[in-house]
């Protein structure tokens, strides 16, 4: 077969102004009248002089329309949705069916027979057929056009439509994936406003990625659903993770809070009160609450969350052995990394040693300081970075002597920023 051999398109269905008649399911017995279970009947295939009785144009004229629609659409390259009625009535779609969105925005290829679920909502059995191929995402060059969704406004309504959002490519990036997060809480507050050039969110792990551009979302943690909590009240002197939402439906983006305190959440959200229709999402942020459920006082950069200085450690006493020290009321279970200031003071001329590390029995990537050797100057301050959280809220410290003959006026370990 050759390009040239292509048929003619018709871009008018046979008969659409001509008579017709809806199809039946079935032929009443000894009726006239075709159906999609018998065809013509077996009536209208016999003599008339022996009872027989002519087919009906209209049926004719009904077949061939409904026929031709069918051609032209696929003759038009279009795509179907996914049809909830249609899959119940064929068993469910084959393996290597192909299904745009219900926002036009992506492709779905099934990955199993009978697959009755809507990947508009449930990815089991699904893929996007752009990452299947690896095919460039629906906003590249290769494409003569976008995706149509609304565009933002100026407002920071945590339910306006996000400017940009399309299908992603498994070569673009991963979940969670922003450029420029930035969050500032002056004082504590329930309410927060986070914002971004572009986030990343995903239908799951491996499962479809959405672009959203100019993200600039606010969220109330004294509210539930769109732009608060997910569910409950925000967590009391505990922890909520922010995660940027997403309806691929409406093409509209929004916070969505969730209580972080007692365990690590994921990268998309795991819980079961996602809003109505928003399938798609990515944890932006993880940060402290006070003693009233408000954010505390923090700046946010990226996954870097800077706070008010806090004491982690403190002791007057040697610590001969790495000991552990909690994290678990300054900072998330998420935590990664932590930044810091060591202060240890002598209470003589010898220099003891303050250590911090991630691990007991693990030297690398540990962080230590001496003290001064001066006896009018004893003291030693040092700033810390990247000491990685290897065990959830615990880091481990020790403060040595430099000989037998060593005292210790003071050792103090703070908390400046942490990445999650």
């Amino acid at each position: 077969m050759k390009r040239t051999d292509s048929p003619k398109k018709q871009p008018v269905p046979f008969a659409v102004n001509g008579q017709r008649e809806n199809l039946l399911n079935t032929t009443p017995a000894g009726d006239n009248t075709a159906s999609y279970d018998a065809g013509f009947p077996a009536v209208t295939m016999i003599l008339k002089a022996a009872g027989g009785l002519p087919p009906k144009g209209q049926d004719m004229n009904q077949i061939l329309y409904e026929l031709s629609l069918l051609a032209r659409w696929s003759s038009a390259g279009a795509l179907n949705t996914f049809d909830s009625a249609f899959a119940t009535g064929i068993g469910g779609y084959p393996k290597g069916s192909v299904l745009l969105s219900n926002a036009s925005s992506d492709i779905f290829i099934s990955t199993v027979d009978a697959n009755t679920n809507d990947p508009n909502s449930v990815t089991t059995g699904w893929l996007s057929l752009l990452n299947f191929l690896g095919g460039a995402p629906l906003n590249s060059p290769a494409f003569s056009g976008t995706p149509t969704v609304p565009t933002a406004s100026a407002t920071t309504n945590s339910t306006q439509a996000a400017s940009t959002a399309f299908v992603h490519s498994a070569s673009g990036g991963v979940v969670g994936d922003a450029r420029n997060v930035a969050m500032t809480l002056s004082a504590a507050s329930a309410t927060a406003t986070l914002t971004a050039d572009e986030v990343l969110v995903s239908t799951a792990l491996g499962g479809s990625v959405f672009r959203i551009g100019s993200f600039n979302k606010s969220v109330n943690l004294a509210t539930t659903g769109v732009g608060g909590m997910d569910t409950g009240s925000a967590p009391v002197s505990g922890y909520v993770g922010l995660y940027a939402i997403f309806n691929p439906t409406t093409a509209t983006s929004a916070l969505l809070a969730v209580n972080a305190t007692s365990a690590v959440i994921p990268e998309v959200y795991g819980g079961a009160n996602m809003p109505s229709g928003y399938t798609a999402s990515a944890l932006l942020s993880v940060v402290p609450t006070d003693s009233t459920g408000k954010i505390i006082v923090l700046y946010q950069q990226g996954r870097n969350v800077l706070l008010t200085t806090t004491q982690i450690a403190s002791t007057t006493s040697f610590i001969n052995t790495p000991t552990a020290v909690s994290l678990s009321s300054i900072v998330p279970k998420n935590c990664k990394t932590i930044d810091g200031i060591m202060f240890v003071t002598s209470g003589n001329s010898i220099r003891p040693t303050l250590r911090l590390q991630s691990l007991p029995g693990v030297d690398n990537g540990m962080k230590q300081i001496v003290s001064g050797t001066n006896s009018s100057y004893n003291s030693m301050q040092a700033p810390f970075s990247n000491l990685v959280v290897v065990s959830p809220q615990t880091l481990y410290w020790s403060v040595m002597k430099g000989d037998s003959s060593d005292t210790l006026a003071s050792a103090y370990a703070y908390l400046t920023s942490y990445t999650f």
